[in-house]
């Protein structure tokens, strides 16, 4: 009887092992479900929150759009192109007076220099000493040069005007 008690003693013991390590296999997946319902609580809050962002700007754009088709009606499409066009033909209208001013400068420079060629042995002309030449020649081609870069500058304008009517 006694090896029956051990024997049942043993098994009982046996017994509490396996519950005691099924109660903690249990108790880790308890944990592990309660974990993995909480991730799906968080994702579902996002995904929720991402649906409400979409859908508040799906609203914003369909607001825009129903303005946009108000605002650009042929009428005012007509206008914005007529009001292109008269910058346009201002700035051509500048572009020539540029040139013409460029052209003019050019003159004043070529007649300046055939005259400081002319007078250079001279020490002075009309009492104008060689270095106030130089210096108003000087001046001149500063001009020359700030008028030419105003063309330049006029005439990118004027591409990029006609560039926009094309399109």
């Amino acid at each position: 009887m006694a090896d029956t008690l051990k024997v049942a003693q043993y098994k009982v013991s046996q017994s509490q092992a396996a519950i005691e390590s099924q109660q903690s296999i249990n108790q880790e997946l308890e944990q592990r479900i309660s974990h993995l319902r909480a991730n799906k609580a968080a994702e579902e809050t996002r995904q929720q929150e991402e649906k409400e962002l979409l859908e508040g700007k799906l609203a914003s754009l369909a607001d825009m759009f129903h303005h946009g088709k108000d605002f650009y009606t042929d009428q005012l499409l007509q206008d914005e192109v007529s009001s292109v066009k008269n910058e346009m033909q201002s700035l051509t209208s500048k572009v020539r007076q540029t040139d013409t001013e460029a052209e003019r400068l050019i003159g004043l420079f070529e007649a300046l220099e055939m005259v400081a060629k002319k007078n250079e042995d001279e020490k002075g002309f009309l009492g104008i000493s060689l270095e106030t030449q130089h210096q108003a020649l000087d001046l001149f081609e500063q001009e020359k040069k700030a008028e030419e870069q105003e063309l330049v500058k006029m005439k990118e304008v004027e591409r990029q005007l006609l560039t926009q009517l094309e399109e």
